[in-house]
């Protein structure tokens, strides 16, 4: 994630379009106008350590793998804010946090506009429906009493936040909606149910005679907890460099097949994503891309490259680099799954392919994402023994073969993201994970 200077944290992005910063500027002005008129309750110096507390915990975030969800522990912050203080301050702590965070990273406007603004918003909400239904007669003190409530706003905070966050990366990308709300629901939760009992426990340390001290004790584990989350995501990252390098070296062997990999990997996991696979296949899908051809290293060049038309015997040796494959990362730990995906990626939907000639929905659903995208990677570059091929005339191959070669569901879901020709838009991001809330990275 690249910085800004100083003096841009008060510009936009002029790659932010206009829907997506107009729906900025409406929720800053929803956030302002219930900061203008709600009454207010005496000032609360709590609200200056919580607001302290969740601003260094949203910028020590993690950002996982791709920079596309950045996650911390600031969520059972704001939440005990959801609960200890009235709708406004509880506001402005967790808003004021996220947005002071931002601003210290020199985002521009934005983003920590946005950010700030729905989760104030977010919090708000929550601490209203909570103070709403929590009646004089409940005793702080006994959990299972006020239990119910507890997680009722905590649903309200979630669902709030996570609806601004989604509805702003599909206006910033032309993304449909209820994907990306599937998407960021699914990965969530179990994020979302941890960070939600640490919340409830500062909730009541605070009540109790342990008060702030407790906090600052109980900051302690979530720190711990950072830590290991820090170390998992790069045990990730080295996972990935490491067959991001196999796939190099893969490359590094037929200049016209250079990058052929990492397209082919990058068009699969969108694919996966539109066809609402769970995140750890459209992970499998994704390794599996880098790695699909992994078992040419073991093809003599000589063949590989061939200009003239292929023998029979020619034919056997590349087909055998499926097979090859499969075996190279059968017994890799962190890639289960991911070798009957490189064995399959050859398998035709009519059951015409290799190298077991599987059919229809036998092929897994993986091999079948690979199938679509290796195809059409290799229909549009240039191969020494043919031109490449128009987007055009290679979209048009894929429908004819659709039902015969290739699965229609995925040549269906490959046609939706696929990027226009002249398009200047990157692939999107999925939209990040709760640091206080889901926001953007």
């Amino acid at each position: 994630m690249k910085k800004t200077s100083w003096i841009q944290i008060f510009t936009v992005d002029p790659e932010e379009p206009l829907r997506a910063w107009l729906f900025t500027l409406l929720l800053a002005a929803v956030a302002a106008w219930l900061i203008w008129y709600t009454p207010l309750d005496g000032f609360n110096w709590l609200v200056v350590v919580f607001l302290g507390l969740i601003a260094v915990a949203d910028s020590a975030a993690v950002i996982l793998p791709h920079d596309e969800q950045a996650v911390s522990v600031g969520f059972a912050l704001v939440y005990a804010g959801i609960v200890l203080f009235d709708p406004w301050w509880a506001g402005i702590a967790a808003g004021g946090g996220m947005a002071i965070a931002h601003i210290a990273h020199r985002r521009r406007m934005n983003i920590w506009l946005f950010n700030g603004a729905q989760i104030y918003l977010s919090t708000f909400g929550a601490s209203y429906v909570y103070h709403w239904l929590m009646s004089s007669a409940d005793a702080p003190g006994v959990l299972y009493r006020s239990l119910p409530v507890l997680a009722l706003a905590a649903l309200v905070y979630f669902a709030l936040n996570i609806f601004f966050s989604t509805l702003s990366v599909s206006l910033a990308f032309s993304l449909p909606l209820s994907r990306l709300l599937v998407q960021n629901v699914r990965w969530a939760i179990p994020n979302l149910v941890v960070l939600w009992t640490i919340g409830v426990l500062m909730v009541y340390l605070l009540r109790s005679d342990a008060g702030i001290i407790g906090i600052l004790f109980l900051w302690l584990p979530l720190l711990v907890v950072r830590y290991s989350l820090r170390q998992y995501v790069e045990l990730k990252k080295t996972h990935i460099e490491t067959i991001q390098s196999l796939a190099a070296a893969l490359d590094a062997k037929d200049p016209y097949t250079r990058g052929h990999s990492q397209r082919v990997a990058e068009m699969a996991r969108l694919v996966a994503s539109a066809m609402q696979l769970p995140e750890n296949e459209v992970e499998a899908v994704h390794y599996a891309g880098l790695l699909h051809d992994i078992g040419k290293i073991g093809v003599h060049d000589d063949v590989l490259n061939k200009v003239e038309k292929l023998t029979d015997e020619d034919w056997e040796k590349i087909r055998s680099h499926a097979t090859i494959g499969a075996d190279i990362v059968r017994h890799v730990r962190f890639l289960q799954g991911v070798s009957d995906m490189i064995r399959h990626h050859h398998e035709s939907y009519d059951g015409t392919g290799y190298p077991d000639g599987l059919k229809g929905e036998n092929i897994p659903i993986g091999a079948r994402i690979l199938a679509v995208c290796d195809a059409y990677d290799a229909m549009t570059t240039e191969r020494p023994y043919r031109k490449a091929l128009t987007p055009e005339r290679a979209v048009a191959e894929l429908k004819s073969k659709a039902g015969v070669q290739f699965d229609p569901r995925v040549v269906e879901a490959f046609l939706q993201v696929l990027p226009a020709p002249d398009s200047e838009n990157p692939p999107p991001p999925s939209s990040a994970g709760p640091v206080a809330g889901v926001h953007k990275p």
